[in-house]
């Protein structure tokens, strides 16, 4: 292994990154804490920290003018639906897309007499509050 990259010292743990990782992955992160005897070293992925948490989606910008991005991590070729609510929970504009496996960026127009106000975005597992201020 390469040598120590950074170390990042914490009260329960010290963080140690190092090189030479396995193929799919882009580090190994050393977690050591002297005190209790613990030590473990694990793998750090090669995606980017969104990938990285699938289940998780993100949006931008907020506030937003009239057109949302939904970034989302997808596990294969599948449809998600991805829906605009104000916030009595009332529908305003349900929409499939086509998503991929790993990072996604999907584009949400919202509709043009939309009032400003706040909407909630969700694609049924995952829901986010979205400003739109035009």
């Amino acid at each position: 292994m390469k040598k120590v990259l950074f170390v990042l010292l914490c009260p329960l743990f010290a963080f140690t990154a190092m090189g030479n990782p396995p193929a799919d992955t882009t580090g190994m992160i050393s977690l050591k804490n002297s005190f209790y005897g613990y030590s473990r070293t694990l793998p750090v992925l090669t995606a980017t920290s969104r990938d990285a948490m699938p289940g998780r989606m993100y949006l931008y910008p907020v506030p937003s003018t009239g057109t949302v991005y939904v970034e989302t991590t997808g596990t294969g070729e599948e449809d998600r639906i991805i829906g605009v609510f104000d916030m009595t929970g009332k529908a305003i504009l349900i929409q499939k897309y086509g998503i991929t496996r790993g990072y996604n960026r999907l584009e949400v127009p919202l509709p043009s007499n939309l009032a400003n106000g706040t909407y909630i975005i969700s694609d049924g597992t995952v829901s986010k509050k979205v400003v739109l201020a035009r």
